[in-house]
């Protein structure tokens, strides 16, 4: 069985992420300021699941994991701002924005939510789920005649 990726920020996923989070030759930078979807690999040993999420410019503490029930809830929030702004300042230009996303992931029952962790380094949250011993692939046993 395998995971279910289910983006919750989009109603019709493929139209937006098309027209929103392309990079378009008139207007640069528009996928950074509204891109919400970050690329996510999902691998699959016999031992375990991992989830790969490219998140470069975030901090461990400003991701939030959750899991409810079967449902593995992954999102970040952050924004950028001036830290000194004086009133007497004006800006002629000003990229400071927001950036956010959210991915939920469901769980298969083969998996053994006890004991999932995350780690982030280099701008990828890596999430391993380990599989539940009695779902792990057996090796072919052979059975003498007697």
């Amino acid at each position: 069985m395998t995971l279910i990726k289910r983006n919750i920020n989009n109603l019709v996923p493929s139209l937006w992420n098309d027209l929103l989070e392309k990079e378009w030759p008139l207007m640069p930078g528009l996928a950074t300021v509204h891109g919400t979807n970050a690329p996510v690999n999902v691998k699959e040993n016999k031992d375990k699941f991992s989830l790969e999420i490219l998140t470069p410019g975030f901090n461990k503490d400003d991701f939030k994991i959750d899991l409810d029930n079967n449902m593995l809830s992954v999102s970040v929030e952050k924004k950028n701002e001036v830290l000194d702004a004086k009133s007497d300042e004006k800006y002629t230009r000003n990229e400071f924005s927001f950036h956010s996303f959210s991915k939920v992931f469901t769980m298969p029952e083969s998996v053994d939510t006890e004991k999932m962790n995350a780690t982030y380094n280099n701008g990828v949250l890596s999430i391993d789920i380990p599989k539940r011993e009695e779902a792990k692939a057996k090796p072919i046993k052979s059975i003498k005649i007697s």
